[in-house]
């Protein structure tokens, strides 16, 4: 395997499945993240609505990193180059 630099470029607009692909490959060392801190959607699950003025919200799987031991859910995934405001 040949050794190139991978760059994950990120937002606070990334997101769910965008955060578990960029979460993997930062914390096995595979990629420099760059830019803001993301969404922090980690753990899936459905919202139903109960009446017109209550919705429930019922998680059905948790996302654990085997390295961190943790996720990125209500956080997001923090960038290793975090982008400057101009």
């Amino acid at each position: 395997m040949n050794n190139k630099n991978i760059f994950v470029l990120i937002s606070r607009n990334t997101f769910s499945a965008a955060e578990l692909f960029t979460y993997i490959l930062q914390t096995f060392g595979k990629a420099i993240v760059i830019g803001e801190q993301s969404g922090g959607g980690a753990n899936g699950g459905e919202e139903f609505h109960v009446n017109k003025n209550m919705k429930i919200f019922t998680p059905y799987f948790y996302c654990e990193n085997p390295i961190t031991r943790d996720n990125w859910e209500k956080r997001g995934v923090r960038p290793d180059i975090q982008k400057k405001n101009i």
